[in-house]
């Protein structure tokens, strides 16, 4: 029976799959960061192993290489799935760690949103203080204070290319796959802070 995979490329199987291109999404969301004059840039990273995840933990690492930036792991915050464990992992981590980054990475969206809750719940402030950034661009981001800026992922797109790529394949029987990437867009809201600015004066 005729199938297609929705978001997750499974790379190592021959499966039509239309998924998230995680990399230039991850790439964008550094590049903006060192754009707004952060050097220093830690990582929010689910305890939870998605393949999407670690994508993106591999695009972050290799774009900060490309921006001739380290990546000290002591600026790794790793969080449960769930809201609750991301808030508390999060304080956890703070409670920890003084001397934190200027700016950090979330994996998705909740997670940077209960990162924003957790770092004003500490004490800081967000962007001010510090700044962090999401991936996908769900409604959440623009339910708290600061809004969140983000990846936004095209959901629009998914739907029409994985129905085309089954009716071609049940038209016509093919022996190789297909697989589709779906590019990101960089949505700037008020999480993150323009320190270059503070630099200039």
């Amino acid at each position: 029976m005729p199938f297609a995979i929705l978001d997750n490329f499974f790379r190592e199987n021959d499966v039509d799959a239309v998924a998230i291109n995680n990399v230039l999404g991850t790439s964008k969301a550094v590049l903006h960061l060192c754009e707004m004059g952060h050097k220093r840039i830690g990582y929010i990273k689910s305890k939870v192993v998605i393949n999407s995840f670690k994508e993106r933990y591999s695009a972050f690492e290799r774009e900060l290489r490309h921006q001739n930036l380290a990546f000290d792991k002591n600026d790794l915050i790793e969080v449960g799935y769930s809201e609750l464990e991301m808030k508390r992992d999060t304080l956890a981590y703070i409670k920890e760690h003084k001397n934190l980054p200027t700016a950090f990475f979330a994996e998705n969206d909740l997670i940077g949103c209960n990162a924003v809750q957790a770092f004003k719940e500490a004490g800081y402030k967000v962007p001010e203080d510090v700044s962090i950034i999401g991936f996908d661009d769900r409604p959440i981001c623009t339910m708290i204070e600061p809004q969140l800026t983000t990846i936004e992922v095209p959901k629009h797109i998914f739907g029409p290319e994985v129905v085309e790529l089954l009716v071609s394949k049940m038209e016509k029987s093919r022996e190789y796959s297909i697989k589709i990437e779906v590019g990101t867009k960089l949505v700037v809201r008020g999480s993150v802070k323009n320190i270059t600015l503070n630099i200039i004066k």
